[in-house]
């Protein structure tokens, strides 16, 4: 069953009400960011990406700068189609750290991806070609841009 985006709004409610528990010194379960990481890495490479988003959703309830999790949750996103959001995700983790060129170049493909997927081949090539200028000895980036001018008809 898939859930839309008020079934993940719900999730974050549940995350901070459990935070805010353990705040307060009441009794709740430890959540560990980087074990929900892992768990939500280990979700996406099975398919389960909605079990994923929920889980990415609670770290960064806690942990908004968190950079994987919110590079997770934009992958989650894609792979279920939800590319306005993956997109913003990916731009946020991006942000998270905007001097590694390499990280800069990862973000940006993925961005890329996204518009490919929703079949805008311009915008792809253009995040591709910032991947380029941030790295350019990303091979992702270069296989990107080939393939969004190939769809092109360039």
């Amino acid at each position: 069953m898939r859930l839309g985006h008020a079934g993940f709004l719900a999730t974050l409610l549940c995350a901070a009400l459990l935070w805010g528990r353990a705040d307060a010194g009441l009794p709740t379960r430890t959540i560990n960011a980087d074990s929900l990481i892992a768990e939500a890495s280990k979700a996406i490479e099975g398919g389960q990406f909605e079990a994923a988003a929920k889980q990415l959703n609670i770290v960064l309830a806690r942990e908004s700068t968190n950079t994987q999790a919110r590079f997770g949750l934009a992958t989650a996103y894609r792979e279920m189609g939800w590319l306005l959001s993956a997109r913003r995700h990916f731009r946020l983790a991006l942000s998270g750290d905007p001097n590694n060129a390499r990280w800069v170049a990862r973000c940006r493909v993925q961005i890329g991806r996204c518009w490919e997927l929703a079949g805008d081949y311009r915008e792809a090539l253009a995040e591709y070609q910032l991947a380029l200028k941030a790295d350019p000895t990303y091979g992702d980036a270069e296989a990107g841009r080939t393939r969004a001018l190939a769809s092109r008809g360039d």
